[in-house]
């Protein structure tokens, strides 16, 4: 399964629309309530401080979110992009 923010490379620094952003990558297990970070082992390309990456589905894993952080003159704006995946064999 890959995964990406849309449209995250349209954005310029020239544009004053930001200094720059950061990607939060988290996913959440099927039992569970609480976000888990991904880490490096958890992909298969990719960067997971990047806005595209590529996993394993698993069908312990219900959903995949993107926490998007965009900087600009001290202040910040977050953005969570939330979807589901059903994995299937």
């Amino acid at each position: 399964m890959s995964a990406a923010v849309a449209n995250a490379e349209s954005y310029d620094r020239d544009d004053l629309y930001s200094e720059g952003l950061t990607y939060t990558w988290l996913y959440r297990m099927n039992d569970g309530n609480e976000d888990i970070p991904l880490t490096a082992a958890d992909i298969t390309d990719g960067d997971i401080s990047s806005n595209r990456v590529k996993v394993v589905a698993s069908a312990n894993i219900l959903q995949y979110k993107c926490i998007v952080t965009n900087t600009l003159n001290g202040a910040t704006a977050v953005f969570p992009a939330e979807f589901s995946i059903t994995a299937t064999k």
